[in-house]
């Protein structure tokens, strides 16, 4: 399997995780990063916004698995998207300040997957 392709699976393989976790799950995977869901509308938000976007988005790296172009408007996708998470992670760090374990996890995931992607996209074949 070939280096875009497998990166491309990962992350599709992680978001649908993630994805159906959200959706399952909600309380729990929220409490993971601190946030706290009191309301019902809240918990549906939660489960279609961090579920049905993340297993959307996976579904959709599968299918950019078949050809190089559908591959690299994957990877330009995650690349504007990890670019977009990093940034504004880190402005809410240095906003809001504190110990926040989870976001400094969360932001080295997100500028991996970032330069991974970038790199990939600079890649032929």
């Amino acid at each position: 399997m070939r280096l875009k392709q497998a990166f491309l699976l990962l992350q599709a393989l992680a978001l649908l995780g993630f994805g159906l976790a959200y959706l399952i799950m909600p309380l729990e995977m929220a409490k993971l990063s601190g946030m706290g869901l009191l309301t019902t509308a809240a918990l549906t938000d939660v489960r279609a916004y961090y579920g049905g976007l993340e297993i959307g988005l996976a579904l959709y790296l599968l299918l950019s698995l078949k050809t190089e172009a559908d591959r690299f408007n994957a990877l330009r996708l995650l690349g504007i998207a990890y670019f977009a998470m990093f940034g504004a992670r880190l402005a809410g760090i240095f906003i809001d300040g504190g110990e926040q374990q989870f976001n400094y996890i969360a932001l080295g995931l997100e500028g991996v997957s970032l330069v991974l992607a970038v790199f990939l996209l600079g890649r032929r074949g």
